[in-house]
């Protein structure tokens, strides 16, 4: 997969190709007429035959074909979670897809298509192969391979938006995260393995139905990590799980509650970089019961006092 290639005329446009015919799945590119080409695509993480980036471009038709699905030998399940702007997908029977932002959605690398993308159109990119994800579902290959027999527009709510934010995310990690991206990129394929499970009326197998449940309450700690009056009961009951579930979903990141402490500590150190937020402010705005509290979880965390980190890091 290309890292930070980035073109912007035609004539490099075969350039960019061929980096992509070699590193991610053949394919031919065509600039469109009255559109200027652009492109660039950056790997962020590639272990065990996972591969996540993200794809930036506009003014370009790819089209991959009969000829080019024959000369590739693996298979692959390709999740696609657009950020910006918008995409069309013509299958091989004339089908149309459109990719919004917001939209997710999972297409076979054994099946001829056409993208084509007439502004621009950013996007997380997934690439899964075949084999893996089938394994990861359980089910029987005939009913994987029906699912993906044309380009599967997943639900904007529930286990998939889940699991699209989750792509986002680890495709939007910076490239001092390499560490976290390579953690989460393994809870990627369990996550888009219970998605599967779950399109087709099964109940996802244990590891992808207990990464699901993970990166729900994850998601609910994101947004509620602030109520200093957050309780185990409390989140178990709104991730709609019990509390033995909610430890073994937790169980990889120390529990919930070390979970919980951890996002309060890291948003209490970026409003400490703020010079006109106040300690005991900060201790309330991260949902801390106390300023006492807020100061012995931070001194255990970093080694220093609020004041001796703000001090530092205002140099």
């Amino acid at each position: 997969m290309p890292s930070g290639q980035n073109h912007s005329s035609a004539t490099s446009l075969r350039l960019w190709e061929t980096l992509l015919s070699t590193d991610v799945v053949p394919i031919a590119v065509q600039p469109l007429a009255g559109r200027s080409f652009s492109g660039s695509f950056s790997s962020v993480v590639s272990v065990g035959g996972l591969r996540i980036g993200t794809g930036r471009g506009g003014g370009m038709q790819a089209s991959r074909t009969a000829h080019h699905v024959a000369r590739t030998d693996d298979r692959y399940v390709v999740a696609i979670a657009p950020t910006a702007g918008s995409a069309l997908v013509v299958t091989e029977d004339r089908r149309e897809m459109s990719l919004t932002a917001g939209c997710f959605t999972l297409i076979s690398t054994d099946r001829p298509m056409i993208f084509r993308i007439e502004s621009y159109c950013a996007t997380a990119i997934v690439q899964v192969p075949w084999s893996m994800l089938l394994a990861r579902s359980e089910l029987g290959e005939a009913c994987f391979a029906g699912l993906l027999a044309q380009p599967l527009a997943l639900p904007r709510v529930g286990a998939a938006a889940i699991a699209a934010g989750y792509c986002r995310a680890v495709a939007a990690l910076p490239d001092d995260y390499a560490a976290d991206r390579t953690a989460m990129a393994t809870h990627t394929v369990d996550l888009l393995a219970s998605v599967v499970s779950l399109i087709a009326g099964e109940r996802p197998p244990q590891a992808p139905a207990m990464a699901q449940a993970r990166e729900r309450v994850l998601e609910y700690l994101r947004q509620h990590f602030a109520d200093p009056g957050l309780t185990v009961d409390h989140i178990a009951a709104a991730c709609s799980i019990s509390r033995s579930t909610l430890y073994r979903a937790t169980e990889a990141d120390g529990g919930v509650v070390s979970a919980l402490r951890r996002l309060r500590l890291a948003h209490a150190r970026k409003l400490l970089l703020t010079r006109s937020a106040t300690i005991s402010s900060i201790a309330a705005g991260c949902g801390f019961g106390s300023e006492r509290q807020f100061y012995r979880a931070f001194q255990e965390e970093t080694g220093m006092s609020p004041g001796e980190f703000r001090h530092r890091h205002s140099r």
